[in-house]
């Protein structure tokens, strides 16, 4: 399974559907509806998982010396 998104493609965060809320959603509030661009990702492969990979992205966000680490359903593509 290919990731849905690339490098260099801009994004924009979102809160996670269907998710239970945990501390890191408390970290991540902050940059909900704020756009950044995908600087790198990385896939695990988790043992007995039938829905294969976990994307991760790094994104570094826009107008800020800043990067956030999010899971794929954590962004969206930014339409301008």
């Amino acid at each position: 399974m290919a990731s849905h998104y690339r490098r260099g493609q801009k994004v924009v965060i979102v809160p996670a559907m269907n998710q239970p809320e945990s501390v890191r959603d408390s970290k991540l509030e902050p940059y909900i509806g704020k756009t950044g661009v995908i600087r790198d990702y990385y896939w695990l492969d988790l043992p007995n998982s039938s829905s294969g990979p976990v994307f991760i992205y790094t994104i570094k966000m826009k107008d800020e010396d800043r990067e956030v680490v999010v899971y794929e359903d954590e962004i969206r593509v930014f339409v301008d």
